[in-house]
């Protein structure tokens, strides 16, 4: 079962930059794609949060981890689950969640997914409609983060630091034309999929050493 990894923006920040010191990734840029509707924000508990697998996703060329859930297909689970459930199911997924049982109380209250409330105090919830709603894209796999380099950057010292291959600056403007690496407008600067750029130049007559 897919569980999405959902971070604070901040937290997506610190978590990209931590892994790859060099990515321009920006909280403006983040902020932005919420703004025009190119990722999903989700307001939970007092928090607006992002699935991280969506970002990574967007900052992809590849578009094909969508998947509208069939229902006839899953096996058949009890429908209704404790908040301690859920939250050891996206811990054991994501060390990193920020899922717990009081936000995840108050996401329930909020989005009208159905719920009870025992004797004993525990909460129980419909765990396939707040997994629905916590993942609205339905995506079905968690991506790889992407290293997200400024385009110039990229065009002026790929040789430099790939001096054993025989590639020209012709050659690499005309792989990131192409639509298998990812490019966007930042402000008046491109960024760039370098992860791509690599994997897309590797795979023709060209060889990293």
């Amino acid at each position: 079962m897919y569980l999405p990894r959902l971070r604070r923006i901040s937290d997506v920040i610190k978590e990209m930059k931590e892994a790859d010191g060099k990515t321009v990734i920006s909280r403006h840029f983040i902020e932005t794609l919420v703004h025009t509707n190119q990722i999903t924000a989700l307001k939970y508990g007092c928090a607006w949060l992002i699935n991280l697998d969506e970002l990574y996703l967007y900052l992809s060329a590849q578009k094909d981890v969508y998947e509208v859930i069939n229902e006839e297909e899953e096996p058949p689970t009890r429908i209704m689950w404790t908040t301690g459930e859920i939250y050891r199911l996206f811990l054991q997924e994501d060390s990193g969640t920020i899922v717990r049982k009081p936000n995840m109380r108050r996401f329930v209250k909020a989005n009208g997914i159905q719920y009870g409330v025992m004797e004993t105090g525990k909460w129980l919830i419909d765990h396939k409609a707040f997994i629905k709603t916590v993942n609205p894209k339905n995506l079905k796999c968690h991506v790889d983060m992407p290293r997200l380099r400024w385009h110039a950057d990229t065009v002026r010292n790929y040789q430099k630091r790939h001096p054993n291959v025989k590639i020209t600056m012709n050659e690499v403007e005309q792989v990131l034309r192409s639509d298998k690496v990812f490019t966007t407008l930042n402000g008046h600067r491109w960024i760039i999929n370098y992860d791509e750029l690599e994997l897309e130049i590797s795979k023709g007559k060209h060889k990293f050493i």
